[in-house]
């Protein structure tokens, strides 16, 4: 579980950083918020299917990513990666 808050960032193609949300974890699920001033500019959703581009505090489902957003999912190790983790 995660013990502090992750300041989610997205990275542009000319290298500007800009603060997208945060994602957080309690006992009940793991949790994604925007932040303000990035729907401001990008008023479009980073997982149109999933995620909604407001302010409030979505809850990921427990499927298909182990409880994680799946956009975020997509970053960490698949089996093979966890496999070679573990030798």
């Amino acid at each position: 579980m995660l013990d502090t808050p992750l300041k989610v960032k997205r990275t542009f193609s000319d290298g500007t950083k800009e603060l997208v949300g945060t994602l957080a974890e309690n006992k009940s699920g793991t949790y994604f918020q925007y932040d303000e001033n990035y729907l401001y500019k990008h008023p479009t959703s980073i997982a149109p299917f999933n995620i909604k581009a407001d302010l409030t505090l979505q809850k990921a489902p427990k499927q298909p990513h182990d409880g994680i957003h799946g956009v975020f999912g997509d970053s960490l190790p698949d089996g093979w990666g966890l496999h070679l983790m573990d030798r």
